[in-house]
C-alpha cells in the first residue's frame, strides 16, 4: 500500500477530472487539504478521487471511511453516501453552525472563569 506524492495525486486528479492550467495546478498543489488527503495510502485515495471532484469531500469520505475501520461512531450530521448532494449541504452547514456554537461556548466559559479567577484572586490579596 504505497503513499501517493502531490505530483502523482494531481495526475490522477486530471485523470478523474480533467487537465488544469499550469496557475491552477500550483494552487491544487497549495491547498491544505493535499497533505492530509496524502497522509492516508494510495488504495483509499484513488477510490475517493474517483467519487468525489472537491478535495474537502475527498478528505471527508477518507476519515469516515477511517472511522469506519477504526469502528468510531462518526458525529450527528455526517454524509451518508445514498444521501442527495443538496441535503448533504445542508447537514454539512447545520454541522458547521453547531461547530462554531461549541467554539462560542467554550470560550464564554472560559471568559466566565478567567473573570472568576481574577476576581477571587484580587479578593485574596485585598484580604477580602
Amino acid at each position: 500500500m504505497p503513499y501517493l506524492s502531490p505530483e502523482e495525486l494531481l495526475a490522477f486528479w486530471e485523470t478523474a477530472h480533467g487537465k488544469l492550467k499550469k496557475e491552477w495546478q500550483v494552487l491544487f498543489l497549495a491547498k491544505p487539504q493535499i497533505t492530509q488527503i496524502l497522509q492516508f495510502t494510495s488504495d483509499q485515495v484513488i477510490p475517493a478521487v474517483r467519487s468525489h471532484e472537491k478535495l474537502s469531500e475527498i478528505l471527508i469520505e477518507l476519515q469516515a471511511r477511517e472511522n469506519k475501520a477504526l469502528d468510531i461512531k462518526p458525529p450527528l450530521n455526517r454524509v451518508v453516501e445514498n444521501e442527495p448532494a443538496n441535503e448533504w449541504r445542508k447537514n454539512k452547514i447545520h454541522l458547521l453552525e453547531r461547530l462554531n456554537f461549541y467554539y462560542l461556548l467554550r470560550a464564554k466559559v472560559r471568559a466566565i472563569l478567567f473573570f472568576t479567577l481574577m476576581l477571587t484572586h484580587s479578593r485574596s490579596i485585598s484580604g477580602l
